[in-house]
């Protein structure tokens, strides 16, 4: 375990361009060496929900193997809970959850930047090498991804948390290209929030390769792209690229590839992760993680749950149309957060957790 100072420290410090810990996402995959991108673009996929149905028998969507979007009409940047349910949690599950397109997260103000002297064209969205230029895509159906390595995003920003912590040498490289996406200020610097972050990764490995492609999203009120357009229409624009191959090394590959998106997390982990992320989001979020019930006192084993007298009456007056879409039985965890006074939720059910 590395003694240099955590992603989160680095954040708080200041050096990457963002006032608070916005979610984040990268695409971890591996293609063919100077594989390019097709040309031709094809109707968006990676929008669509396939449905499934619980142990507890209500049905809920899943955006991810393993997580699942439970909230109908569920908006990124207008809802006031967020509620998802996790099978089988590994720690890359549970983060996807909390960050993936999570309203909380969301910074609702309009911002009106300088556009720069000419548009941007999605050529030029290398971020100064930080992604490799030839491989520069507007859609995910035109990367070389394999249709698993499309199905099973990663979140960035705590994966490179989790990542800097075990050992900061090893996890340099990605940080800086962290750095370089967050950092693009294009015609006004003044403008406090990043205009562009790093979104989703998926890992992949082709012919013994290990690469990473990332998701680079684009704030809305961005509006100086050009060959640039919103796939998934959820307001963010988003293009994809492959990681400059200087900072990618097969022991970060592996770490990725090994416990953090393999190993099932039992219940006093799960609590922990949930407490740590409240703590984590606090100075920026005003986050309160919900404390769960004393798990002696719970008959099934492999269970995370609340205390029963959540959503209370704040709750549901804060957000009572869409708790209304919540499941009868008690969820693993809540973490109300007041970003800008308004109070947003984040709801998660977890299935599975490992017997302790």
């Amino acid at each position: 375990m590395s003694n240099r100072p955590t992603l989160a420290t680095l954040v708080f410090a200041g050096n990457f361009r963002r006032w608070r810990p916005i979610w984040l996402g990268l695409v971890l995959v591996a293609a063919a060496a100077g594989c390019e991108c097709s040309g031709k673009k094809t109707p968006s996929r990676s929008g669509g929900y396939e449905e499934t149905r619980s142990a507890h028998g209500w049905k809920s969507a899943a955006a991810v193997p393993g997580v699942y979007l439970i909230n109908k009409g569920y908006d990124r940047t207008k809802s006031r809970v967020l509620i998802r349910r996790v099978v089988a949690p590994t720690r890359a599950r549970l983060d996807f959850a909390a960050y993936d397109k999570n309203v909380l997260l969301f910074d609702p103000k309009d911002y009106a930047p300088t556009p720069p002297d000419a548009p941007a064209s999605l050529a030029e969205l290398d971020f100064n090498g930080a992604l490799v230029k030839e491989t520069l895509c507007d859609r995910l159906e035109q990367t070389p991804l394999s249709n698993r390595a499309k199905a099973d995003p990663i979140a960035w920003l705590p994966m490179l948390e989790h990542l800097v912590e075990w050992d900061f040498e090893q996890a340099k490289g990605l940080a800086e290209v962290n750095d370089a996406v967050a950092w693009e200020t294009w015609n006004d610097a003044d403008v406090t929030p990043s205009y562009q972050e790093i979104s989703r990764v998926y890992l992949h490995e082709e012919g013994g390769e290990k690469q990473l492609w990332v998701q680079v999203e684009f704030k809305p009120w961005v509006k100086f792209l050009e060959g640039v357009d919103d796939e998934d229409g959820d307001g963010f624009p988003e293009i994809y690229g492959r990681v400059r191959p200087e900072a990618v090394n097969e022991a970060v590959f592996e770490r990725v590839a090994g416990d953090y998106t393999r190993k099932t997390l039992g219940e006093n982990e799960i609590r922990e992760w949930a407490f740590i992320l409240g703590s984590y989001w606090y100075h920026s979020y005003d986050t309160y993680t919900l404390r769960p019930v004393d798990p002696e006192k719970l008959k099934e084993a492999g269970t995370v749950l609340i205390d029963d007298s959540w959503p209370d009456e704040e709750a549901l007056a804060e957000a009572g149309r869409e708790l209304a879409d919540m499941p009868d039985n008690r969820p693993s965890i809540v973490i109300r957060g007041a970003p800008f006074r308004e109070k947003i939720y984040l709801v998660l059910y977890v299935e599975g957790a490992e017997e302790e």
